[in-house]
């Protein structure tokens, strides 16, 4: 067997883990994106999709963020912020420079721009992180059939529901 279609199965199994806990406000949710992270920068890799190993690597470092930042100290929150921009404008720059002979360089970069905004986001606990986690989810259904990953295709199909519990559970929270 493919060990990379072992290894996309799991980093599905850790990302659909992440999107649950997430959903449901838990942070060890950060922790199974990072290993999902992981193991996606090696299948999209090996796949010849380096925007979407630039969004994977720029998503593990925002990842490791959200796990320690998660419901903490609002302040240190707040200053990291533009620590993670900055990473995320960077890796964006990256995808942009390096990416347009790809033929899908529309999915690509959409998709990443919509992902890796909206892990800032939600490790600030703003619901729009989660919407714009749906609108990523729908491109990288696309994607992923162009691609013949159909775990990551099942993976984005199964976790829009996770998105909007936590877009809403978010929100309500937003609102107390």
């Amino acid at each position: 067997m493919n060990y990379f279609v072992i290894i996309e199965i799991l980093g599905s199994i850790f990302y659909f883990i992440q999107k649950v806990f997430l959903s449901s406000g838990k942070r060890l949710g950060w922790l199974f994106g990072f290993l999902g992270s992981i193991a996606f920068t090696l299948v999209t890799l090996h796949k010849g999709s380096f925007a979407y190993s630039i969004l994977e690597i720029t998503s593990g470092i925002i990842f490791v963020f959200g796990f320690f930042l998660w419901q903490k100290f609002e302040k240190v929150e707040k200053r990291l912020t533009f620590l993670m921009g900055g990473i995320t404008i960077i890796g964006i720059v990256v995808i942009f420079l390096f990416n347009l002979g790809s033929p899908n360089w529309v999915l690509e970069d959409s998709m990443v721009v919509l992902f890796v905004i909206g892990a800032v986001f939600l490790v600030l606990r703003n619901p729009i992180g989660w919407l714009l986690y749906i609108a990523g989810h729908i491109i990288l259904i696309a994607y992923a059939y162009i691609l013949g990953t159909y775990s990551i295709l099942i993976l984005q199909i199964i976790s829009i529901p996770f998105a909007i519990i936590g877009y809403r559970n978010l929100k309500n929270h937003e609102l107390k």
